[in-house]
């Protein structure tokens, strides 16, 4: 088979420095080493997840992988432009390969500090 698992990695450490998911929970990703000639190369993968345009659509996805590393597969598999196989990835297969996960509601762009104690809604993707 192509795909390999790759467990997921929580950013523990970022949360002081108010990197978080929607529901205040620290981000994560998969990570991939690389190996050989590509050792030094990196694939750098951003999840997409689209935007949530209010506070109740953005209530709705704080529960769910798209807006909680609570939520998210705990490994993945990687395959396709992220395989560590010549045959089926011959341009990145030795490269470090990351898929950064989605969870912020606004693809990485947020920068809120302040929290509604309502709806504990974090908008702080740009800190991922």
């Amino acid at each position: 088979a192509e795909g390999f698992p790759v467990k997921i990695t929580y950013l523990t450490e970022a949360v002081a420095k108010g990197a978080v998911c929607l529901d205040g929970s620290p981000p994560a990703y998969h990570f991939s080493e690389g190996f050989g000639a590509g050792i030094n190369n990196w694939l750098v993968f951003f999840e997409g997840g689209g935007w949530c345009n209010d506070v109740t659509n953005c209530l709705a996805r704080r529960d769910t992988r798209l807006g909680s590393s609570k939520h998210m597969t705990k490994e993945l598999s990687f395959s396709g432009i992220f395989s560590n196989k010549q045959k089926f990835n011959p341009d990145f297969y030795n490269w470090n390969r990351v898929k950064i996960r989605y969870c912020d509601g606004a693809s990485y762009t947020g920068d809120v500090e302040a929290v509604d104690p309502k709806t504990k809604l974090y908008f702080r993707g740009a800190r991922i």
